[in-house]
């Protein structure tokens, strides 16, 4: 039935016509949309020094991105072997009071957190038409021995694939982060990656499946299509495939793929990207024949849980980011703003709080997992807003404020931060976090309380 299905979808997407952004002369800014981010379009373009660390703490992020499909560097690029990474450290203490109604006036809850971590990159060109990509990561702390930590946790590998030629094809095989979706707070569309974006930390890295991935050029268009294996895929019938085609609408870049995977819910999606002078747009649009996830329903006698195969779950978001300079290039603004209408979310989000002594015996059941009770009502708004100053000299303030909301339960959380770059190697911030709603809710799992962090990094650099 599920096969008959994805059949209905992929023709409705290829052959349909998606809602377009207005076209404007010119191409797409794929810096300006990105370049905040985590290098997920740079990484997927084949430029591995284009990699962000996205570890790095300052409010701007120095990102070497390129608009080179994978053909023209594998064809241009003449460099053998290229080694590079990243380093990062810093500690952060944190204190934290109860911010309830009314306030309570117990002593702060107090917190020391380290975070020390190295990348590690080999970027090798064999010849002009292969390439060999690999990054790791280790961790601090170097011991996997406790419960909450594995030998995962402290080394592991985030990428590692091949490119080569097949004829006019460009094929990428192995662990790689997929370019599948635009969206900076939230991504439905993308179904491809193992983790989806933080939107409390939008810059963090995705981790991606191993696959193989096939990229014929048609003109300013691109075909892909992928062959993604799970990590406990075990007979044939558990490869996920997929297909997307990339053209341009005047300005606008306009992408639209399908999903499926044996008892799996089949997913189309389209997405499309603009730039307008300063400021661009980016929308997703995503449906799903049947949900993956698990839900609870409450039909008064005690909450049971049940899946679904036999709905459409659309899902859509649509957000913008500004950047301005001034003419010496010394003050800077940048600004981003985005809205998730979540079509898998409840219209009642009490059914899925966690303070549910019914929920929580789900969760220890297993009946349900973290998954299916995170995301999980129907709108949701994000935005972050940073200025940065240049002075050219010693010390170089910047500020920002990161915010994200759940419309539906009414919880959130907002941070502003000021930040000093003293040198190139010491950076000082303070922020003043906010969370808000009722306990058990998204944002505010144990109520409303704010607190104060106070983060020194030192030493962190790019090679």
């Amino acid at each position: 039935m599920r096969k008959k299905k994805m059949w209905a979808l992929a023709v409705l997407v290829l052959l349909g016509i998606p809602i377009l952004l207005p076209a404007q002369t010119g191409g797409v800014d794929e810096d300006a949309l990105f370049g905040g981010g985590d290098g997920r379009a740079a990484a997927d373009a084949g430029d591995a020094d284009a990699v962000t660390d996205a570890t790095n703490t300052a409010l701007f992020q120095e990102v070497k991105e390129t608009n080179l499909q994978i053909d023209e560097i594998l064809l241009t690029d003449d460099r053998t072997v290229t080694i590079g990474g990243s380093y990062h450290f810093d500690t952060s203490a944190d204190w934290r009071w109860d911010a309830g109604d009314p306030p309570t006036e117990a002593a702060a809850n107090t917190g020391l957190t380290t975070d020390l971590q190295g990348r590690l990159t080999l970027n090798a060109r064999p010849d002009a038409n292969t390439r060999f990509y690999s990054e790791i990561w280790i961790t601090y702390p170097f011991s996997a021995q406790s419960g909450e930590r594995t030998f995962s946790d402290v080394f592991y590998v985030d990428e590692l694939f091949s490119d080569f030629t097949v004829g006019s094809a460009f094929v990428r095989a192995g662990k790689q982060t997929m370019n599948w979706g635009v969206g900076y707070f939230f991504s439905p569309a993308d179904v491809l990656n193992r983790s989806e974006i933080d939107p409390e930390d939008p810059n963090a890295d995705q981790e991606g499946p191993a696959a193989i991935r096939v990229n014929v050029p048609v003109g300013t268009s691109n075909i892909y299509a992928y062959g993604i294996l799970p990590d406990d895929a075990t007979t044939p019938e558990d490869i996920a495939g997929a297909a997307m085609v990339q053209w341009l609408v005047g300005g606008t870049e306009v992408s639209t793929g399908v999903y499926g995977q044996a008892d799996q819910a089949p997913a189309a999606m389209v997405t499309a990207t603009g730039n307008f002078g300063d400021l661009s747009l980016f929308t997703e649009g995503m449906a799903s024949w049947g949900s993956d996830r698990r839900f609870v329903s409450d039909d008064g006698a005690g909450m049971s849980v049940y899946t679904d195969d036999d709905t459409w779950y659309p899902q859509f978001t649509v957000g913008g980011l500004w950047n301005t300079a001034s003419d010496d290039q010394r003050h800077s603004l940048n600004v981003t703003g985005q809205y998730y209408s979540n079509g898998e979310g409840y219209e009642d989000s009490e059914l899925v709080n966690i303070t549910n002594p019914s929920v929580q015996m789900l969760l220890a059941g297993d009946q349900l997992g973290r998954n299916d009770i995170m995301t999980t009502v129907r709108h949701y708004i994000a935005g972050r807003a940073a200025y940065a100053w240049d002075r050219l000299g010693s010390v170089d303030p910047g500020a920002s404020v990161l915010a994200v909301a759940n419309l539906s339960d009414q919880s959130g959380s907002v941070q502003p931060t000021v930040q000093i770059n003293a040198g190139d190697s010491i950076i000082v911030s303070l922020g003043v976090p906010f969370m808000w709603g009722q306990d058990g809710t998204e944002y505010a799992p144990r109520g409303a309380n704010w607190g104060i962090t106070l983060t020194v990094s030192a030493g962190g650099m790019k090679f």
